[in-house]
């Protein structure tokens, strides 16, 4: 069914859209919702415990105001990345992708009746919207209605430019797929509860993909308050948050690979839920093991330097890979007249010949940072020279040869 313009109640599933990106690592995932907290008087989206904003926008044709109307948005927003160690009014919590902030751009609006609504031509604006300013990771925690066209479209788009999409399965206790969920292309997130149960509410079915924690999830709330808040609008930001995680460990990561990481990882729930086997999808996330199984290990990946020669201008590029650029470098051992800047560029005129064991040290941005060397041979020659100083006398008609020397 094409529904363009069709309006849905969303069952507390609202709809809005929110950039996230982490300021250190020029990281961007986003979460869609219907509402965030703003600061008065800007276009700045605002969580209680956001670490910090970005700019925000409303696509949608009802206003053109991301302001937080009922509270989802900021606790879906607190739940996917607020940030830790700053208590407030006797609470504190910290979101999965505690470093990132976040920028609202709501496709959901306010009904008359107070409600949350939302219409496919405005949640698709946002998620373009977010794809189109570099969001990697899209969260979607609302859900209803049938199959369209319109909808699958904007979700391939935003995938084709490398954002991971995850989506609240819904809380009908029902096993009809629900979208955008169920499309293509979309992590969909079933709730389980503190002993891994499924959620009464939850929905379930071959379509789900995988499940998170979503009862009773304490989260920050709007007018600086916090709230515990029930559904697979809890769950979806938890896996949103775990795919940020994923992708600071390794910014050029693919969607496939953190869905990979993500899925594979998962601790399996079917025997704590008796008649909903495979249902529940590869079970419940396991943010450690996606991690450990993801690390990567900075390296220096230049095995070889060229040669150089005395009195020459020499200069060499030494490369590093993983972790989390920018890189800084230093070196010891380095020959008379050489020096390694600190971006990894050994320069300079050597004025001693020799073969030499320099080794490489690079640190990362990371905090703690990672550090790892490589040793490295350099070898330097002298200025050509001339040694043979003369050469044997020959005699007409017989055959002639000497050798000539040289060094350097």
């Amino acid at each position: 069914i094409e529904v363009a313009q069709l309006i849905r109640r969303l069952h507390r599933e609202h709809g809005m859209a929110i950039v996230l990106s982490t300021h250190d690592l020029h990281f961007a995932s986003a979460v869609c919702d219907d509402v965030v907290l703003l600061r008065s008087g800007r276009v700045l989206a605002y969580s209680v415990d956001a670490d910090s904003v970005g700019l925000g926008e409303d696509p949608g044709p009802r206003d053109n105001d991301p302001m937080d109307f009922n509270g989802h948005g900021t606790h879906v927003s607190g739940i996917a990345a607020a940030v830790t160690n700053n208590m407030k009014t006797g609470h504190n919590i910290a979101g999965m992708c505690w470093r990132c902030q976040i920028m609202a751009v709501r496709a959901g609006y306010e009904g008359s009746d107070g409600g949350g609504y939302l219409e496919t031509i405005d949640w698709v604006a946002a998620i373009r919207y977010a794809a189109d300013n570099g969001a990697k990771v899209i969260n979607m925690s609302f859900g209803g209605g049938g199959w369209s066209a319109t909808e699958r479209a904007a979700i391939d788009y935003a995938y084709g430019k490398g954002a991971v999409l995850i989506a609240a399965a819904g809380n009908e206790n029902d096993s009809t797929p629900s979208y955008p969920a169920a499309y293509e292309h979309v992590l969909s997130v079933a709730n389980t509860n503190q002993t891994d149960h499924r959620s009464p509410s939850s929905n379930y079915g071959s379509w789900v993909d995988v499940a998170a924690p979503g009862t009773s999830i304490l989260s920050t709330w709007y007018n600086d308050s916090y709230a515990t808040a029930t559904g697979t609008s809890m769950s979806a930001p938890l896996v949103a948050g775990l795919a940020g995680l994923l992708f600071s460990q390794k910014w050029t990561r693919t969607p496939e690979e953190v869905e990979r990481l993500i899925l594979e990882n998962a601790d399996d729930i079917d025997s704590e839920n008796p008649g909903y086997e495979g249902l529940l999808g590869r079970g419940r996330i396991n943010a450690r093991a996606s991690l450990e199984q993801g690390r990567v290990v900075l390296r220096v990946v230049t095995s070889s330097l060229p040669e150089g020669r005395i009195g020459d201008t020499y200069s060499a590029d030494v490369m590093a890979a993983e972790g989390a650029p920018p890189y800084s470098w230093s070196s010891s051992e380095l020959p008379v007249g050489l020096s390694m800047s600190a971006g990894g560029v050994i320069s300079g005129t050597p004025g001693l010949a020799g073969s030499f064991s320099v080794t490489v040290t690079v640190t990362d941005s990371f905090s703690p940072p990672a550090v790892a060397s490589r040793a490295l041979v350099l070898s330097i020659f002298g200025v050509p020279q001339v040694t043979t100083t003369s050469l044997p006398e020959a005699r007409v008609g017989l055959s002639y040869q000497a050798t000539v020397l040289g060094s350097g």
